[in-house]
């Protein structure tokens, strides 16, 4: 190239830039050299025979060097056998298809710069490579790429299998454009960050974890086009998983990242294991994440457009949060009959925040509106109850461990204002404390219809789901009995007239209960209205 006076700082700038690439290929150009693999199907690389310098040709050519071509027809297994010293192996420079296998524990390779299984074919092609790697260790200075094509309509596959005890450390990136990554064992450490999938286009990558320990470094982890599992072994992400039109299914192991993104259409589930995130689980455009099992503790959940974070139901699932947030009418948090739990720094209660979204979703008993909801939750029999878990007595079983700053939210039965997941006497006790409360009441002082206001409309939803829980009717005679006694003055004396209405709602109850049993969940009491115990009330 001739530099022009006009031009001679912008081609000096161009050469210094295209120098460091351009010599690699100078020298490749010149010694660089075509191996031809000709030994048996579990040969020795080490072993020169198995070489040749031309395809089908004698052996004895000699192991491919760090800048030569090491070409193998499809189904070879070569199996690495000995300490590679520096450089290594040049293995950007693999030809498709070729398999290669390294299996002997004091085996170590170094690859100069990234490996690509197998080579990109700018031509396109379906060629399919593999590596196998069971013991030893595999240092790549650069990258891991499996299945890397740079023309769209090629379908070029590559796949990288980790397994024993065996070790791999990539400097800078993992990228399965068009392939998988599997790990059954062994050590693995992507200093940099792993992306699967074509982000612009139709090539699925993934990964698929089940053994082993995986450590991704702060560029995190992207799932763009396909899929990855997680079913075993600890997967340790510093910065964010993240999940653009692919799916990541986590069903076993250990999954821990710096946060979590799930979005454009993009689904995540857990059905097992235990999912951590010491940032937020931001769901956005479209997104969801299901949790359907195992354990989950995010820093923060935030939804916004159109997104859905689902518990499946069960009633034994309890997602832990710091923070939770939902924005548009079209983001909903689905408790099913489960539970969630915020915890929050002393002096910062989510509490108002929280009671906001659950009327949002409540919708005036429709339940279809964004926020904090539950698809199993009705007008009449179930809601979503929350309060803080200083003001209760004692935690209840289904939150596990929580500590008195933490705001918790269930399913349960209209009344139950402990949340304890049935509508007794206690729950009377704290409705009647607080009965004729203005605006700013809260569920767990007997707001029950979420007005802000605790009054006979509370009473009613109170009295009509009263000994109900989620394993059938258990109300007591007593507690019937005594509920005239337990309203403190003045109004004391116009319960009396409850306590009449009880006891029509004993003598009803003692008659059905000749007929068979109906749906534990339907089965209850007759409403205030019918009992007559609005017209006690209204006496007052």
């Amino acid at each position: 190239m001739l530099v022009r006076r006009n031009g001679d700082m912008f081609h000096c700038r161009v050469l210094r830039r295209l120098l460091p690439a351009l010599v690699p290929l100078f020298i490749s150009e010149a010694s660089g050299a075509q191996r031809y693999w000709v030994g048996p199907p579990n040969g020795l690389w080490s072993d020169p025979n198995n070489w040749s310098a031309a395809p089908g040709g004698p052996g004895g050519a000699g192991v491919p060097q760090p800048l030569d071509a090491a070409v193998a027809p499809s189904g070879i297994t070569a199996r690495f056998d000995y300490v590679y010293a520096q450089p290594g192996i040049g293995t950007q420079n693999w030809r498709s298809p070729v398999s290669i296998t390294q299996d002997v524990p004091s085996s170590v390779m170094v690859a100069i710069n990234e490996m690509d299984i197998p080579m990109a074919q700018p031509g396109g092609g379906t060629g399919q490579g593999s590596y196998t790697h069971g013991a030893g260790t595999v240092m790549l200075n650069m990258n891991l790429r499996l299945g890397h094509a740079t023309n769209e309509s090629s379908d070029i596959r590559g796949y990288y299998t980790l397994s024993g005890n065996a070790t791999l450390n990539i400097a800078s990136a993992l990228f399965a454009d068009n392939g998988l990554y599997t790990q059954t064992g062994g050590l693995c450490n992507i200093n940099g960050h792993a992306e699967l999938g074509n982000a612009f286009g139709s090539k699925p990558g993934g990964i698929a974890m089940s053994g082993g320990t995986l450590n991704v470094g702060a560029g995190g982890l992207g799932q763009n086009v396909g899929a990855s599992t997680f079913s075993g072994g600890r997967t340790t992400i510093e910065g964010v998983l993240n999940s653009w039109f692919g799916r990541v299914t986590v069903s076993g192991g250990i999954v821990s990242a710096g946060s979590i993104e799930t979005n454009f259409a993009s689904r995540v589930v857990q059905t097992g294991g235990t999912v951590v995130a010491n940032g937020p689980l931001r769901i956005t455009d479209g997104g969801s994440f299901t949790y359907g099992g195992g354990s989950l503790t995010v820093g923060a959940l935030e939804l916004s457009g159109f997104s859905q974070f689902i518990i499946s139901p069960g009633g034994d699932k309890v997602a832990r949060t710091r923070g939770m947030m939902t924005t548009g009418s079209l983001a909903k948090v689905d408790l099913s009959d489960n539970a969630a739990t915020v915890d929050y720094e002393p002096g910062s209660s989510p509490l108002s925040s929280i009671r906001s979204q659950v009327i949002s979703a409540y919708n005036n008993g429709s339940w279809t509106g964004g926020g904090i909801g539950s698809s199993l939750a009705d007008a009449t029999t179930r809601g979503v109850g929350y309060a803080e878990a200083s003001s209760l007595n004692s935690i209840p079983s289904i939150f596990g461990a929580a500590d008195e700053t933490t705001v918790l939210i269930r399913l349960t039965g209209y009344g139950d204002a402990d949340l304890s997941g049935t509508v007794n006497l206690s729950d009377f006790n704290r409705l009647a404390a607080n009965f004729g409360q203005g605006v700013g009441a809260v569920w767990s002082q007997g707001d029950f219809n979420y007005d802000g206001r605790i009054n006979l409309n509370d009473f009613n939803l109170l009295a009509s789901n009263f000994g109900l829980s989620a394993t059938g009717p258990t109300v007591m005679p007593q507690d019937w009995s005594a509920l005239a006694s337990v309203v403190p003055e003045p109004v004391a004396v116009g319960w009396f007239g409850v306590a009449a209405s009880v006891a029509f709602c004993l003598r009803s109850r003692r008659h059905r209960a000749l007929t068979p049993p109906q749906n534990p969940v339907e089965k209850k009491l007759p409403n205030a209205r019918e009992s007559g115990l609005t017209r006690a009330a209204d006496a007052l």
